[in-house]
């Protein structure tokens, strides 16, 4: 719900989201940097303290960017900004 591109990429019309019918899947995304997914992983499922949050915020930015989640990432960021 919160990104469009992750909508559409375990949406039904693509490969990623078709096998998630049958279970749970592994989406290698080699070009993505671990850390930064992870916090966005865990900042979509509430999973989160933005103290917990150390990585890249430019390289955290550019992925929330890349995967329309800069809306969700927001607060988050806000957060950590003002106790950083």
């Amino acid at each position: 719900m919160g990104s469009t591109v992750f909508k559409a990429m375990l949406g039904r019309h693509f490969k990623e989201g078709r096998a998630l019918t049958f279970g749970e899947i592994e989406i290698p995304l080699p070009d993505d940097e671990t850390e930064c997914m992870l916090a966005i992983c865990k900042v979509m499922h509430m999973q989160h303290s933005a103290s917990q949050l150390d990585t890249d915020w430019l390289r955290l930015y550019e992925l929330s960017d890349k995967y329309d989640v800069v809306t969700s990432m927001a607060p988050v960021a806000q957060v950590w900004m003002r106790t950083h």
